[in-house]
């Protein structure tokens, strides 16, 4: 009656599948958060000099740049994880690329994805180049709204009188950020000299 765990008959992606998928949201949130905690500290907690960056906060660019493109590739297997799952076949039979645009560019799920991908690797291409804080606090703003995005997708978000529940989430999501990166941060602060 069942193979695999499921009804036979329905189809499936896997198991590979079925098992990389958490995994891969896993790192492709940690990464986010991380690349976010990172900005978080470079904008706020980190001394500065007349409004540009010191040493110490310089030092630590180039790690956001290495969180935000780790953010970016995980965010893309993510891609082909979930369109996978949504066509219920293997993973390499999902890397038709009229599969993989049409779902980028017509659905919710796909464009939310997409938008992390860009914001993911717009802060990894503009971050080594800042030297000041509001350069870093645009950065960190742009960063959390690509954590916050997929907020707007979420099952109910389109429904009426769901406003109070999707605020409420952003705030939530936006606070566990900033104190899940806040945390990871510290481990990136030097001691000013």
């Amino acid at each position: 009656m069942f193979s695999k765990g499921v009804a036979t008959g329905i189809p499936d992606p896997g198991t590979f599948v079925t098992l990389l998928t958490p995994i891969a949201n896993f790192f492709s949130i940690s990464f986010g958060v991380a690349s976010i905690g990172l900005l978080f500290s470079i904008s706020f907690l980190h001394l500065e000099t007349n409004g540009f960056l010191r040493k110490s906060a310089i030092n630590n660019l180039k790690w956001i740049s290495t969180f935000a493109i780790l953010w970016a590739l995980s965010e893309m297997l993510v891609i082909l994880l979930t369109l996978s799952n949504l066509l219920a076949q293997p993973i390499t039979a999902s890397l038709d690329l009229t599969s993989i645009r049409s779902y980028l560019w017509q659905t919710s799920l796909g464009k939310v994805q997409l938008t992390q991908v860009v914001i993911a690797v717009v802060i990894a291409i503009v971050i080594p180049i800042i030297r000041n804080i509001r350069g870093s606090i645009a950065l960190f703003i742009l960063g959390m709204a690509g954590i916050i995005t997929p907020i707007f997708q979420s099952h109910g978000s389109e429904s009426g009188l769901h406003g109070l529940a999707i605020g409420s989430l952003i705030f939530h999501v936006i606070g566990i950020t900033l104190w899940v990166g806040g945390l990871v941060s510290l481990f990136f602060i030097a001691p000013e000299v």
